[in-house]
């Protein structure tokens, strides 16, 4: 292995490869026989093992190994970062000699010039060992929501416990709800994608509800890593229904309803049975009949490119109608719907032409705020805030208040929905200050209608920005509603 690149993966399992050679694909206790590690959890990559070359690691030693791979972001780490991370209870010359220990097994595993050490750090060499989770996080930054779920095979080191280290107990713990995040974010990133794209388009594509890159199969997968939140499970059975899949919807409510009876002895809550029940409705084996599509004669129409659906029994905004085959019709209804699905709009009654915009009252999205500080526990804060931002917002005069499942979402999800205004905003640190700066967008006449002004508050009390923040949101979006046109 020596001058070989390791490759450590360890979301959704534990092993480490050089070149096509697995080196450990599980994590043992003590030595693990060639015949045990063969049959062993986890496909072994590449080329099979020879006894040779397989070695095992300690819970201890891969454990301090990811850490190293992305603990502190691929930069060197104090040893005692590390003897409080691991031996938190020992006395300092006991913790140190372990770490001497435990660091000249891990050489002895991954040879020679893999790991850097000083007297005071130690450190991977770069492009000496690649790992899977480090590459999820530069994904995830790019925006590359692809490469986020291909990386993204299950929890972060599955399985391991260190009882004995409650430090590195409690970084797992948050890393690993961080990296889920990170995927759910991508995957509703890309449902939201897939539904901006077919907005306006002829034919629903030829796998809608049955492929994983529709909008509906990755709203499922986002609803099922984000471990059933139900109000994600009724966006996903929106979707999915839409979409033509009402037998997936009705199995990811299957799937929810086990999961909250299983583990948490409760049922589904009353709003979503109704859903499932709406979508389990008696079918009708009438022939369809074609309906009638009718587009505003305004140049703002045709650039929304959103035709408006004229059920039977409503009167029809002026405008020419136009007869669709069956088929073709009711893909384009389906997808119209499945816009305002993502987030959990019902379609009642006809959708309005936008020759009467002004009619109506405004709908208003939310952009979820973004974390522009290297500090990714803000990621969390981050989401709060615009939770709460929605909050401030919903008891004013206005049809709807949404906010987009994931940053750059809020643009699309602003015309798919019609929308008057879009609320953004981020999030910055300056040393031991956090701030949060928001921005409203008159999207009627696509100019920044207004700056919020900047709230602070000291790193240790983000959550007193919170009242602030709404304050100013709600005020700026009250005057704009307000001002005349």
């Amino acid at each position: 292995m020596e001058g070989s690149t390791l490759r450590l993966e360890i979301l959704g399992a534990s092993r480490l490869v050089a070149g096509a050679t697995a080196i450990s694909s599980r994590i043992a206790d003590g030595p693990v026989e060639p015949a045990a590690l063969a049959s062993g959890p986890g496909p072994v990559v590449g080329a099979a093992a020879t006894p040779a070359a397989i070695r095992t690691l300690t819970p201890t030693q891969l454990a301090l190994l990811a850490y190293l791979a992305v603990g502190a972001g691929g930069a060197a780490v104090r040893r005692d970062t590390l003897l409080g991370l691991f031996w938190p209870e020992h006395d300092p010359e006991r913790a140190r000699n372990a770490l001497r220990q435990h660091l000249h097994q891990l050489r002895a595993v991954l040879g020679s010039g893999v790991l850097s050490q000083g007297t005071q750090e130690v450190a991977l060499t770069p492009g000496r060992l690649s790992c899977d989770a480090a590459e999820l996080e530069l994904a995830a930054r790019m925006g590359d929501h692809r490469t986020v779920l291909a990386l993204y095979r299950g929890d972060l080191l599955p399985g391991l416990f260190l009882p004995a280290s409650t430090e590195f107990e409690g970084w797992l713990e948050r890393t690993r709800t961080r990296y889920r995040d990170m995927a759910v974010r991508s995957a509703w990133a890309l449902a939201e994608k897939a539904l901006a794209e077919r907005v306006g388009a002829d034919e629903a594509p030829a796998d809608a509800g049955h492929g994983t890159t529709t909008a509906g199969g990755w709203a499922r997968r986002a609803a099922t890593l984000a471990r059933f939140e139900e109000p994600g499970v009724r966006r996903a059975m929106r979707i999915m229904a839409d979409e033509g899949d009402r037998a997936g919807a009705l199995q990811l409510y299957a799937l929810l309803a086990r999961h909250l009876a299983c583990d948490l002895d409760l049922a589904p809550s009353p709003e979503t049975a109704r859903l499932a029940e709406e979508i389990r409705g008696p079918r009708s084996d009438a022939s369809p009949q074609p309906l009638t599509i009718t587009t505003a004669l305004s140049d703002t129409a045709r650039a929304a490119d959103l035709p408006l659906v004229s059920p039977s029994g409503l009167p029809a905004a002026p405008a020419r109608p136009m007869t669709m085959p069956p088929g073709r019709a009711r893909a384009r209804s389906r997808r119209l719907a499945a816009a305002l699905a993502l987030l959990a709009v019902p379609v009642v009654g006809a959708i309005v032409a936008r020759s009467d915009l002004g009619t109506r009252r405004p709908r208003i999205v939310i952009e979820p705020l973004a974390n522009m500080s290297a500090d990714t526990s803000l990621d969390t804060f981050a989401r709060l805030a615009t939770q709460r931002i929605e909050s401030s917002l919903q008891p004013l005069p206005v049809e709807e208040v949404a906010t987009a499942m994931s940053l750059g979402g809020g643009r699309s999800l602003a015309r798919a929905l019609r929308a008057s205004f879009l609320v953004s905003g981020v999030v910055t640190a300056r040393g031991d200050t956090i701030r949060v700066a928001t921005t409203v967008t008159d999207l009627r006449t696509g100019q920044v209608a207004r700056h919020g002004r900047v709230v602070a508050a000291p790193a240790g009390a983000s959550l007193e920005l919170l009242p602030p923040l709404q304050t100013e949101v709600h005020g700026i979006v009250s005057s704009l509603l307000r001002a005349p046109r």
